[in-house]
């Protein structure tokens, strides 16, 4: 039971983490974004790569990842994080923020979808229905503009295939997240070997380094706590999770002054949101209505 409840504690935290660094990538707003991602990653890699070394086992570590079963299942979790971080990282760079809140908004009912699918994940018939009132949401704004959101099934179906394949993934959380740079970070080099332009020079100011240092702390630590809790967690409560991230972000860009949600996101945020809540609660408010029933037969009798 603690157990549980700790995985639970674990998934919510990364999904509240990833809704609250918007504040934190906004400090790289005039570096490109392939180069902020390519040191994400590499500071991931090697504060991973640091950790092991001071454990003793980095060398064990290195051993475990060259296992045929080990790199198949990193070569398919890292090309759909690889995928959908480097989405991400686009949109953030193209100013297309509707679509990437789009995205996050259509992910969670592919993982819900994916926990039914592969996991033979049950929903009961008020889940049901609250994925029918969050679908509504999610709608509103494909009506709206008019179009299909390829870029926002992109940003999802990738995020969605990767949880589904962590939760499989027997591969302990630490390991399978290094493994994960050290097969994105090559990808990324070559890209930017295009360009020469890696962001940092040894004549760098301290505090440019120590912000890219930050950048690799803050990509990894939520993601191993995603990674850590996903495998205890049904798929349809880490779906309806992930509906933190969006939500976070849309309260953050208000704070911060970048932009106001429009009608159609106003509408798209009550219906999601209203979903959730029944989702969780709506067993309780159907008990609680049922409960009431009575009472006022016997009250209407003595009238």
């Amino acid at each position: 039971m603690k157990s549980k409840k700790r995985d639970f504690i674990l998934v919510m935290s990364a999904y509240v983490a990833w809704g609250l660094l918007p504040m934190f990538w906004a400090l790289f707003s005039g570096i490109a974004p392939r180069v902020v991602l390519f040191h994400r990653v590499l500071w991931s890699m090697i504060l991973l790569a640091a950790l092991f070394f001071v454990r003793g086992d980095l060398h064990a570590v290195f051993r475990r990842l060259l296992r045929l079963s080990v790199i198949r299942s990193l070569s398919f979790s890292s090309l759909f994080l690889g995928l959908n971080w480097y989405l991400y990282v686009w949109a953030l760079g193209e100013g297309k923020f509707v679509s990437a809140g789009l995205g996050y908004f259509i992910c969670p009912l592919i993982t819900i979808g994916f926990g039914a699918l592969f996991f033979q994940e049950s929903l009961t018939r008020w889940q049901k229905i609250a994925l029918s009132v969050v679908l509504v949401g999610v709608l509103a704004p494909i009506f709206y503009f008019h179009e299909i959101p390829w870029f926002a099934l992109g940003l999802a179906f990738s995020w969605a295939s990767y949880t589904a394949v962590k939760k499989r993934s027997d591969i302990p959380s630490l390991e399978s997240v290094f493994g994960e740079t050290l097969v994105i970070l090559p990808l990324l080099s070559l890209q930017l070997l295009q360009t020469g332009d890696f962001g940092l020079h040894l004549n760098s100011s301290f505090s440019n380094w120590l912000l890219f240092v930050m950048a690799g702390a803050f990509t990894v630590m939520p993601q191993l706590a995603l990674v850590t809790g996903v495998k205890g967690v049904p798929l349809k409560y880490v779906g309806i999770m992930q509906y933190i991230t969006p939500t976070l972000m849309i309260a953050v860009s208000l704070i911060m002054g970048v932009k106001s949600p429009t009608l159609s996101e106003m509408l798209t945020i009550a219906g999601v949101w209203s979903g959730i809540l029944l989702f969780f609660f709506g067993r309780a408010i159907e008990k609680f209505i049922h409960s009431q029933i009575p009472s006022r037969q016997v009250a209407s009798s003595k009238l």
